[in-house]
Parts: C-alpha cells; sequence; structure tokens
C-alpha cells in the first residue's frame, strides 16, 4: 500500500525528491495502491455541499475510474470523496462524507463518516480519537514467538476444522 498525495495549488503537487514516495508539502495524502492512483489531477468547477462551497479535485486514469475529491473552500478540509468501481453493470459510485473535524494530537480527524452507495447508507460516529496509544500486542492474537500462524496451528481440531476459543 502506498500513499497518493495531491497538492491542487502547485502543478501536480507530488515530490518524490526527498523520499521516492509521492507527497506534498502541504496536500491530502490517501491510502491507495500505488499501480492504480490516478496519474494526473485537475481541478473542477466548485460547487455546493451542505451549503458549504468546496473545490473539486479530479483524478485521471486510463486504467481504471478515478475519484473526485471535495475540499471545503474555506477550511481546506476533505468533505466528500466519490469513487467508482468497475463491475459488470458498468461504473458504481461510493460517495464517503467527512464531518465533524475535531483536533486530535495537532490533526483535524473526521468524527463523523457517512458511506452511500448503490444499495444503501453507513455512519460512522466516533466519540473518541487518541493518537499513538500503547496496544497491548495480546490484543492482535500474539502468542509467542509464532506468533498468529501457531495459535492458529494449535486451534485446528483432529477433522482439519478450528475449534472457536
Amino acid at each position: 500500500m502506498a500513499c497518493v498525495a495531491c497538492d491542487a495549488g502547485a502543478g501536480d503537487g507530488f515530490d518524490r525528491r526527498r523520499t521516492g514516495r509521492r507527497e506534498a508539502g502541504r496536500g491530502i495524502v490517501l491510502p491507495g495502491p500505488r499501480q492504480t492512483g490516478p496519474g494526473q489531477w485537475r481541478a473542477n468547477l466548485p460547487t455546493t455541499i451542505n451549503e458549504r462551497r468546496v473545490n473539486i479535485l479530479q483524478g485521471t486514469s486510463a486504467a481504471a475510474p478515478s475519484p473526485r475529491l471535495y475540499f471545503d473552500v474555506e477550511t481546506g478540509l476533505l468533505t466528500r470523496v466519490v469513487r467508482y468501481a468497475s463491475s459488470a453493470m458498468g461504473r458504481v459510485p461510493t460517495q464517503i462524507d467527512f464531518e465533524d473535524y475535531r483536533d486530535v494530537a495537532g490533526v483535524k480527524i473526521p468524527f463523523k463518516w457517512s458511506f452511500a452507495w448503490v444499495s444503501g447508507r453507513d455512519v460512522i460516529e466516533l466519540t473518541e480519537v487518541q493518537a499513538n496509544v500503547a496496544i497491548d500486542a495480546g490484543k492482535f492474537g500474539q502468542t509467542g514467538a509464532g506468533g498468529r500462524a501457531e495459535a492458529i496451528s494449535r486451534s485446528r481440531n483432529a477433522d482439519g476444522g478450528f475449534t472457536p476459543r
């Protein structure tokens, strides 16, 4: 997994000189596979979402449908992402709206995410976000030097299936 970064203010916004990764000094960094990320970004005409002006950044790629990123004009924060997946029925959109940004350790984090797609809608509302919190390795099933593989091999029953714990 690589990071795709964009900065609408300067050319394509990519700077590979420092780290060999796609990054921008000021912009947004989104996770995504390096092979399928948009080749270029272009600005579309601004529009309005929930009575707020937004700038639109459209990815372009010949290989796959590219996302549209909507940024609040006043705050610069990401308001919406519309991405497309190819299917037998054509392009299938998924829309993700981000709201209720709060400062967490100096980073603005959206505490409300709304996902909408062809057949449904989900809303995720966070109540608390903590940065750089130490997590006990036991929560990830680490049982010793063998880790997860060792735990799985020990949980197999006589017929090759898994015994619930």
